[in-house]
């Protein structure tokens, strides 16, 4: 009984193995990445911007032209134009440890359903 067990276990707790260290490794990348992505532009802190405001700088609509293009070359009725939103945002931070205040822009595009 004991050898009909043991090579589905040998497997079960490699694989389960795999799989934790693969979730740790993405762990610590996310943990850098956002370290990078927080950096302070004048200390060079990682993981120190503290977003203190957000700010709407523009907001448009459209219908994405390319997908009108491929409708007109493939003759198919079937496939709708899609209506795009994209929003530009002002991101403001202050460094947690000199002070320093910064902003960024964001453009954020979001395909909205027919």
């Amino acid at each position: 009984m004991l050898d009909i067990l043991i090579p589905p276990l040998i497997v079960i707790l490699f694989f389960g193995l795999v799989f934790a260290i693969g979730i740790g490794i993405t762990y610590l990348m996310l943990l850098v990445y956002d370290g990078e992505i927080r950096k302070c532009p004048e200390c060079g802190r990682r993981r120190a911007a503290r977003l203190t405001e957000t700010d709407t700088l523009n907001e448009r609509s459209y219908i994405d032209q390319s997908m009108m293009a491929r409708m007109a070359m493939s003759n198919k009725s079937w496939v709708k134009p899609h209506r795009i939103t994209e929003t530009t945002y002002e991101d403001h931070f202050v460094c947690k440890f000199c002070g320093h205040a910064w902003s960024k822009t964001v453009l954020e595009r979001k395909r909205n359903p027919s």
